[in-house]
């Protein structure tokens, strides 16, 4: 699992953009954007401070998307 997370955050980093290739990327997936979820509820100001210096995007925060 813990590759998984590994390749998900490569291709992050390389592309800007993430496409699971297998079962467990895919949980991966489901998992990080669960925890964003949770974060943004639970920590707005770590969030804030975190994300602080990236320009905002539309789709910031559309967890559905």
């Amino acid at each position: 699992m813990a590759r998984c997370f590994d390749d998900l955050a490569a291709e992050l980093a390389e592309t800007h953009a993430v496409r699971p290739l297998c079962t467990g990327e895919e949980m991966a997936l489901h998992l990080g954007i669960d925890r964003a979820k949770s974060l943004t509820r639970n920590r707005p100001c770590l969030v804030a401070e975190t994300v602080e210096d990236p320009s905002e995007d539309r789709r910031d925060f559309d967890w559905d998307w």
